[in-house]
């Protein structure tokens, strides 16, 4: 009976701490994004540079073996990060007149 409470008590400990990466994953993916508009409004990044990000993003965002890597079975969370990146990066680059690759 003792084994069970314990088994229980393991599994309740692990499903929180996978809910707190859940949650802390999602909380970097906003704030990644709040940040990177912010940056791209302010126009402080150049042309050539908006160029090399976006088709840097561009290979990241479906990149799932990393993202499973660096947060294991969250890794469909994780992948939105650069999907948002690339969304604002595409977007900046099309306010610009900016040719997409």
């Amino acid at each position: 009976m003792e084994n069970l409470v314990g088994f229980l008590l393991f599994i309740i400990i692990i499903g929180g701490l996978m809910l707190l990466f859940s949650v802390y994953t999602r909380f970097l993916a906003k704030l990644s994004s709040k940040q990177l508009k912010k940056r791209l409004e302010s126009g402080k990044i150049d042309d050539a540079k908006l160029v090399k990000l976006y088709n840097t993003y561009k290979k990241q965002k479906d990149n799932k073996l990393m993202a499973f890597l660096l947060s294991g079975i969250f890794y469909k969370s994780y992948l939105k990060i650069p999907e948002a990146a690339y969304n604002l990066y595409e977007q900046e680059m099309i306010k610009r007149n900016l040719p997409l690759q």
